[in-house]
C-alpha cells in the first residue's frame, strides 16, 4: 500500500510511542554526558525529564544552543508544548518550560537557533480549532514566551518547521503554507498557500521539503516573485511511502 500526506500524525504518534518509556531521551556524543555512564557506543542518552504532572513526553527538534522542543503528555488527554533548555543548575542538566500552559492542547514541532519555536495549539476536542504559532523568546532572562497565532485558511492549522530567518512552514486548510515574518516588529505574518498537502521543513536558502496528493516534493522560491515552483521528488519502485521529513 502507498500513502501520501503530510506527516503530523507520525510526528503525534513519536510522541506517543514515547510513553513506553515515559520520557524523552537526548543522545550526546560520548563525553559529553557526565550523567550518563560510559558506553561502547559513540553516544550517551541524558533523560530530559517532563512537565510536572504529565505521564510521558517526547522531544521533536533541537537548535545548535542545545535548545530541545516536543510534547508532554497527561495520560491519555492533551499535550503541552515542551521546551527543555539547559541549565545551569548543577544536577538538572535541563529545564523544562511548560510553553503553554492555558491551552486545552498544544506541541512544539521546531526551533531555530533564535529562540523561535513553532507549533500547534487549541481545543483538542472532535471539531475545535487547532492554530499554528510561533512562541518567540522573552527578552530577559526569566521571562515568558510570547505567543503569536499565526494567519489560517480555516479552523485547522500546524506549524512544522522554521527557518533561521524566521520563515515558517506548515499545513492549513489541507494546504502546504508557508507563513513570512513582517518586516515590522508590529506587523503580521503573510500567509501563502503552496498546494496540496503539507510542508514539514525549511532550509536556510528557502527550499521548502513536504508532500502533496502525488507524494514526497520539494517547493523552490521563485527571484522575484513571491511564487514557488514545485517539483515532484522520486520513488523507489514497489517502496511505501509515508512523508518527507526533515
Amino acid at each position: 500500500m502507498t500513502w501520501f500526506g503530510p506527516s503530523p500524525a507520525k510526528r503525534r504518534l513519536m510522541i506517543g510511542a514515547v510513553a513506553a518509556s515515559t520520557m524523552s531521551l537526548l543522545l550526546v556524543p560520548a563525553g559529553h554526558a557526565e550523567t550518563a555512564p560510559a558506553t561502547a557506543s559513540p553516544y550517551s542518552i541524558v533523560k530530559l525529564g517532563m512537565i510536572p504532572g504529565a505521564t510521558y513526553s517526547g522531544a521533536t527538534a533541537i537548535n545548535s544552543a542545545g535548545e530541545i522542543v516536543g510534547g508532554s503528555g497527561f495520560g491519555p488527554g492533551p499535550l503541552h508544548a515542551t521546551l527543555w533548555s539547559p541549565s545551569a543548575q548543577e544536577g538538572a542538566p535541563y529545564d523544562v518550560v511548560d510553553l503553554a500552559p492555558t491551552e486545552s492542547n498544544s506541541d512544539a514541532s521546531d526551533i531555530n537557533d533564535r529562540g523561535q519555536i513553532v507549533g500547534r495549539a487549541g481545543n483538542a476536542t472532535k471539531g475545535g480549532t487547532q492554530r499554528a504559532v510561533v512562541w518567540s523568546p522573552p527578552d530577559v532572562p526569566g521571562g515568558s514566551y510570547t505567543t503569536t497565532n499565526l494567519p489560517s485558511l480555516d479552523r485547522y492549522s500546524w506549524a512544522l518547521g522554521i527557518n533561521n530567518a524566521g520563515k515558517i512552514v506548515g499545513l492549513s486548510g489541507g494546504k502546504a503554507v508557508v507563513w513570512s515574518p513582517p518586516a515590522d516588529p508590529d506587523g503580521t505574518y503573510t500567509i501563502t498557500e503552496l498546494g496540496d498537502g503539507g510542508a514539514e521543513a525549511i532550509s536556510e536558502n528557502g527550499l521548502i521539503a513536504g508532500n502533496s496528493s502525488s507524494g514526497p516534493v520539494l517547493w523552490t522560491p521563485q527571484q522575484g516573485s513571491a511564487t514557488y515552483r514545485m517539483t515532484e521528488l522520486p520513488v523507489a519502485a514497489d517502496s511505501e511511502v509515508i512523508s518527507a521529513t526533515a
